[in-house]
């Protein structure tokens, strides 16, 4: 994957205690000046960022990764391919509060709204915090399964190109969760001496290699 791969949009999210920076837009991220800025500005804890392929959704701000809800934020690399299909039923099985979020077309954001509503109803999640993690990493792994045997539910025993890729990033600036099912995914820490004599640690995971130790 290259940035000019993904030429359809990005997208930031960065967690500036207490507050937050959310910018997105449809528009090649290497042609975009502001594509850093919610970055550089001064020192994040976290940061989500996205470059956006577009499969089916049309090019506007709002179908730009990542989303957000409160302080939680997604981001997604691949496609849940029976999404028509399923989208009727997982919007019945949302809450009002849900439903309403979704602003735009992608299937991520669909997942979003529906993972969030299945971590908020086994009380994992109690609004913008994580009450139960281990419960919260259980919910979001039986979800995932869930949704891919829906997705392969709708294939034909040819439809191979249909078989649903689910790479998953969701936080709300302190905890994070992932997923990968059938894209790769890489992670690379670093430790770092800080002079209070307390290391630094850096976590940073993404779906390509950022550098080659990965």
């Amino acid at each position: 994957m290259t940035a000019r791969d993904h030429s359809d949009g990005w997208g930031v999210v960065s967690y500036h205690r207490p507050k937050i920076k959310w910018l997105r837009r449809a528009v090649a991220a290497y042609d975009d000046d502001r594509f850093a800025q919610p970055i550089d500005a001064s020192f994040a804890k976290t940061v989500v960022a996205s470059i956006r392929r577009a499969s089916r959704s049309a090019f506007n701000d709002e179908n730009c990764h990542p989303f957000m809800f409160g302080r939680w934020s997604f981001a997604h690399n691949g496609t849940l391919t029976a999404v028509e299909t399923l989208r009727p039923a997982m919007l019945r099985e949302m809450g009002p509060e849900f439903r309403k979020q979704i602003r735009g077309q992608t299937d991520i954001e669909l997942i979003f709204c529906w993972l969030l509503q299945r971590l908020q109803a086994n009380k994992c999640i109690n609004g913008d915090r994580c009450v139960r993690l281990a419960g919260m990493l259980s919910t979001f792994a039986d979800a995932v399964s869930e949704l891919d045997a829906r997705n392969r539910e709708t294939e034909s025993a040819s439809d191979t190109d249909r078989t649903a890729k689910l790479n998953f990033v969701l936080t709300n600036g302190n905890v994070l969760v992932g997923s990968r099912l059938r894209n790769s995914l890489y992670r690379l820490s670093t430790q770092h001496d800080r002079p209070t004599g307390r290391p630094l640690v850096n976590l940073a995971i993404a779906s390509e290699p950022t550098d080659s130790r990965r």
